[in-house]
C-alpha cells in the first residue's frame, strides 16, 4: 500500500460539505475543461524553451513561469499553483497506482514530524509554522 499525503486545499475554494474522493485523470475543478496532465508538461516546457530563445534572464523566466502557473491553475478552476499541482500529484498516483493499492489523505494543516527523522522536525517555515517554532 501507498500512503500519499495530500492536502484539504486541493479542493480549492468550494464551500459547503465535499466528499473526499480521488481525483480522476482529466478532472478539474472548472466544470466543462478536461486537464491533461501531458498536455500540460508539453505547455510548459514549450512555453520554457521559448523563454529561453527570446535569451531572458533567469529572474524573468522565474516571473513569467510563475505567472503561467497562475494563469493555468485559475483557468482550471484552482485558486494557486500549489493547489492545482497537488491535484495533479494525486491524478498520478491513481493513475501509476492501479497494482498498488493508493490511499490519499487531506489534512487542512501539518506542522512537524511525529518521529522521522526527528521528533518536531520541520522542513522550512512558511505560513503558520513560524507560530509553532516561537
Amino acid at each position: 500500500m501507498l500512503l500519499h499525503v495530500s492536502t484539504a486545499f486541493v479542493a480549492g475554494e468550494q464551500e459547503g460539505l465535499l466528499m473526499e474522493k480521488p481525483f480522476k485523470p482529466g478532472e478539474s475543478l472548472r466544470k466543462g475543461y478536461n486537464l491533461d496532465v501531458q498536455a500540460e508538461i508539453k505547455l510548459v516546457e514549450n512555453f520554457k524553451s521559448t523563454l529561453r530563445v527570446q535569451s531572458s534572464s533567469d529572474k524573468l523566466e522565474k516571473k513569467k513561469m510563475k505567472e503561467l502557473g497562475l494563469k493555468r491553475a485559475r483557468h482550471f478552476g484552482w485558486p494557486n499553483v500549489y493547489s492545482l499541482t497537488k491535484a495533479l500529484g494525486e491524478m498520478l498516483l491513481g493513475n501509476l497506482g492501479r497494482d498498488l493499492p493508493v490511499v490519499i489523505v487531506r489534512p487542512s494543516i501539518i506542522l512537524s514530524t511525529f518521529q522521522d527523522p526527528m521528533s518536531g522536525w520541520i522542513e522550512g517555515t512558511r505560513t503558520i509554522d513560524m507560530l509553532y517554532v516561537a
